[in-house]
C-alpha cells in the first residue's frame, strides 16, 4: 500500500484527518504538522525518501519547493484555495450577519502585496479586480518574502486591530488564523473544500501508480523472421513514452 504524506499546519490536523479517512483502505496517509510554510523547505528533502508522494497546503510554496529540490521525483501535489472557496465564505458571513460592513473586513493576504484589495466592499465593487489580483501575492513574491510571510501578515493585522481598523479578519494562512485566536481578534477561516481536497488526493494516487507503473515496465523482446519476411518497426522513443504516460493520467483523471 503507497504511503503519504499530507503536509498541514496544526490547526488544521483534525479537519484533514476527517477528509482522508476515507483514502485508508487505498494507502497509508501520515499528517506531518508544520508551524511555518518556510518550514516546508527544509522538511520536503527527507519526506521524499520515506514516502510515495508529498500532499502540501499551501499553495504559495509551490514554486521555491520546486525551485530548491529540483531533482526530487517523488511526486508533489499542492492544495490551495480557489476563488469558490472565498465566495462560499463571503456568502456564508452575508447570510448570518445581513448588515455587515464589508469596509471593516480585512483580507490576510492583502497585507502581501500593497496593490492587492484590502477590504470586503472593494471585492463587491469590482469582482474582476479581485480575480486579477488575488493571485499577484503568490506570483510576485520573493523568498525573502516567503520566508517572512506569514510574520508579516501577524505583524501587520495586530497592528491594524490595534488602530481599530477593521472588525473581522479573512484568514487563508492557518497559522495566523490560530495566531488570531490566540489574541482574540475576530476572524474566519478559509478551508478548502473537502471534494476539492479529495480530488488532489486521488490524483496524487493515480500520479503515484504511474509512476510505480512506468518504474516496473518489463523488458520486451521483438522476434523477427530473417530474409524477406521480415518487417520494418518504429523503435520505441522517450518522446513516444512521455506521450503514453500523459494519455494515461488524462485517462485516469
Amino acid at each position: 500500500m503507497y504511503k503519504i504524506a499530507l503536509l498541514t499546519y496544526p490547526y488544521l490536523l483534525s479537519y484533514f484527518e476527517e477528509t482522508a479517512e476515507v483514502f485508508r483502505s487505498r494507502c497509508e496517509i501520515y499528517l506531518i504538522p508544520f508551524e511555518k510554510q518556510s518550514q516546508l523547505l527544509s522538511m520536503i528533502p527527507s519526506l521524499a525518501g520515506q514516502y510515495d508522494g508529498l500532499c502540501v497546503f499551501g499553495a504559495l510554496a509551490e514554486k521555491f519547493i520546486n525551485q530548491e529540490n529540483p531533482d526530487i521525483k517523488t511526486p508533489i501535489i499542492y492544495l490551495g484555495r480557489n476563488s469558490v472557496d472565498f465566495f462560499k465564505t463571503f456568502f456564508i458571513m452575508l447570510k448570518e450577519n445581513r448588515s455587515i460592513d464589508f469596509s471593516r473586513v480585512l483580507l490576510d493576504t492583502s497585507l502581501i502585496h500593497p496593490d492587492s484589495p484590502r477590504f470586503l466592499d472593494f471585492i463587491v465593487d469590482n469582482i474582476t479586480t479581485f480575480e486579477e489580483r488575488r493571485t499577484l501575492y503568490s506570483r510576485d513574491v520573493t523568498m525573502e518574502d516567503f520566508i517572512d510571510v506569514e510574520d508579516m501578515i501577524e505583524r501587520n493585522a495586530l497592528e491594524l486591530w490595534r488602530q481599530g481598523r477593521f472588525d473581522v479578519l479573512i484568514c487563508r494562512f492557518a497559522s495566523v488564523a490560530a495566531l488570531m485566536e490566540r489574541e482574540g481578534v475576530p476572524f474566519i477561516f478559509v478551508y478548502p473544500e473537502k471534494h476539492r481536497t479529495e480530488e488532489v488526493l486521488d490524483n496524487l494516487l493515480n500520479r503515484i501508480l504511474l509512476e510505480k507503473q512506468t518504474e516496473g515496465l518489463p523488458a520486451s523482446i521483438m522476434i523477427i523472421p530473417g530474409g524477406n519476411n521480415r518487417r520494418e518497426f518504429q523503435e520505441i522513443s522517450p518522446e513516444s513514452i512521455r506521450l503514453q504516460k500523459a494519455l494515461l493520467e488524462f485517462s485516469k483523471n
